[in-house]
């Protein structure tokens, strides 16, 4: 019953895992930097669990990134759901704003 999760290379480090490793139940994928994932994967979606995706609006210029998570949605398992959080940021995924009150700043 175990899930995996992650964060930008973590996001896309979770959806291989799950690719190579079926004893995961679900995936989320935190506004994850699509370019490491295999092509294959692109291609033919995470199908032995559902997975969350998860894009920052920030993301969505990414056109690569953006283009890649689609595709990869699209070839998913059935019970898959992937949202864009409006008026988001990459950092708004993780507590990198919490380390520091320079991040604070340089965030919002």
């Amino acid at each position: 019953r175990a899930s995996i999760m992650g964060h930008s290379f973590g996001g896309a480090t979770a959806c291989q895992v799950c690719v190579e490793d079926d004893r995961f139940r679900a995936c989320v994928n935190h506004d994850g930097w699509q370019v490491p994932i295999p092509k294959d994967t692109l291609s033919n979606g995470i199908t032995n669990c559902p997975v969350l995706l998860m894009q920052s609006e920030q993301f969505l210029l990414m056109e690569t990134n953006f283009e890649s998570m689609q595709k990869m949605f699209k070839n998913s398992h059935k019970d898959s759901i992937y949202i864009t959080m409006k008026g988001s940021r990459h950092q708004n995924f993780c507590d990198v704003a919490r380390w520091s009150p320079f991040f604070i700043e340089k965030l919002i």
